[in-house]
């Protein structure tokens, strides 16, 4: 079967949540797919962290589907990737995360580039990342902030009524400022970060000088 094919979306909602799970032990709620998702490491929940806050990303998967790849002596080995993701573009990337100093070694290295060509044969992209990719900054801490918000409701209306009183640029003080000027919650601040309608640097600790951003009203 041919992988893209088999990676369907439709096919991820129905199968996947029935994908065997007996190693995964953080549950991580994501608005980027029906079900929970599972990670098996910390590292693995703050990749998941990485993407969920990631505006180019669209749908969110773990562990999706197993791939075969064979090893310099011809041997078949069945491996299954950590993360799968797709962008708005509908750009496929495949991912497995794994801490840098069990990367980093030649049979490693070696393992993974002939399973990102198994990867490539059928049609998708493969990567691996590691800490050094995933922490960036303060980028793990706003993201822990901002997690606790997803799934919160934030009324259409309020939305509109901040988007058209803030300036297309403002810092977070500005922003409480303005929510306390039109006898708002701050906490919708906070909701409508977690969910892309304004943006930061994520890079950057979030603090009352922080800059935020809001697409044209």
């Amino acid at each position: 079967m041919n992988l893209l094919t088999y990676l369907d979306k439709e096919n991820l909602d129905r199968r996947l949540y029935t994908y065997s799970k007996i190693n995964s032990a953080i549950t991580y709620r994501t608005t980027k797919n029906i079900y929970p998702l599972f990670a098996e490491s910390y590292l693995e929940f703050d990749a998941l962290h990485q993407r969920q806050f990631n505006t180019d990303v669209t749908f969110l998967e773990t562990q999706p589907l197993s791939v075969y790849w064979k090893d310099e002596k011809g041997n078949d080995h069945r491996y299954s990737p950590d993360i799968f993701t797709e962008d708005k573009d509908g750009n496929i990337l495949i991912e497995e995360v794994k801490p840098f100093e069990k990367y980093d070694t030649k049979k490693n290295r070696k393992k993974f580039e002939q399973i990102g060509e198994a990867f490539e044969d059928e049609g998708a992209k493969f990567s691996v990342i590691t800490e050094q990719e995933i922490y960036r900054g303060h980028n793990t801490d706003n993201f822990h902030l901002l997690h606790r918000y997803l799934g919160k409701s934030i009324d259409s209306n309020t939305v509109e009524v901040i988007k058209k009183q803030a300036a297309n640029e403002m810092s977070l003080g500005q922003y409480f400022e303005l929510s306390s000027d039109l006898h708002i919650s701050p906490d919708n601040i906070y909701k409508m970060l977690a969910t892309h309608q304004l943006t930061i640097d994520f890079i950057e600790p979030i603090r009352n000088t922080i800059i935020v951003n809001k697409e044209a009203v």
